[in-house]
């Protein structure tokens, strides 16, 4: 009986997904679209939520919404049930019901699948959710100091730092890599949450990638490191100081060169 009703459930899920993803082909909002969408209009969508963020639904459907239904887009069988009642406060595991809106909070890609909305009786809409990494490029001058966010509501995070065409990495955090202690010496420190490379240099540049426990891509720093003013400066200068001396010796020999042909000159001119 039991394995009869893991059969059943395991096609209803599977119907439920596949109707979403044909539907959702369709309609693709954005974070701040999915917050604000009318299902009474549409009631079937996707959109992405970055790694760490909230997740905000709009309940604003023909009739009340009873329960948000979670499917995982990776285990057919698995699904959580979020009791929502409309114009009230609820609150439960990272979920609260406020105003109207459904929010979910701290998204990671166990996250990921479909969320359908239902009423008394009736399905009022589905929502496919992908849940995709941060992306940032960081351009710092000499000298600066590189932040890495890694403190998503306390999980252990890996980081990697990418660098040469070799693809090869260095393993920053938790614990760095023996062979490179000596030239990260007295300037890695975690602060708050943060990761901090003090006084980059040009070796730094490159591409940071946190991944969580799972090994998911949370998030990728690409940096990249410019000389700093003061070195633009100072080598500018130097550039200019090195002009002078070249100047001064190519007239030097242009003088000797004109002398000596007017001596040549001189020497053929009959007497």
């Amino acid at each position: 009986m039991i394995d009869k009703i893991k059969v059943i459930a395991s096609f209803y899920v599977f119907c439920i997904q596949m109707s979403c993803q044909s539907l959702n082909s369709e309609l693709k909002l954005t974070e701040d679209e999915c917050g604000h969408k009318d299902w009474s209009i549409v009631s079937s969508a996707s959109c992405s939520v970055k790694y760490g963020g909230v997740l905000k639904v709009s309940l604003q459907t023909n009739s009340p919404v009873d329960q948000v239904e979670y499917h995982s887009v990776k285990e057919l069988i698995h699904s959580k049930v979020f009791i929502v009642k409309k114009r009230h406060v609820q609150s439960g595991e990272r979920y609260v019901v406020k105003d109207g809106y459904f929010f979910l909070y701290n998204m990671t890609m166990e996250d990921e699948g479909t969320y359908v909305g239902w009423g008394k009786s009736s399905l009022l809409f589905t929502l496919n959710i992908t849940v995709t990494a941060h992306e940032q490029t960081l351009i710092l001058q000499h000298g600066d100091n590189l932040t890495i966010s890694i403190d998503f509501w306390k999980s252990m995070m890996t980081v990697l730092f990418f660098h040469g065409r070799l693809n090869s990495f260095i393993k920053l955090f938790p614990a760095i890599d023996n062979g490179s202690l000596s030239s990260y010496e007295g300037r890695l420190s975690l602060q708050n949450g943060l990761l901090i490379i003090r006084n980059v240099t040009e070796e730094d540049a490159g591409n940071y990638t946190v991944k969580d426990q799972a090994a998911n891509i949370v998030s990728v720093y690409s940096v990249i490191i410019k000389e700093s003013s003061t070195q633009s400066i100072s080598y500018t200068s130097y550039r200019y100081f090195l002009i002078i001396p070249i100047m001064s010796w190519f007239v030097v020999i242009i003088f000797c060169v004109s002398i000596y042909y007017k001596s040549l000159q001189h020497r053929d001119t009959p007497l």
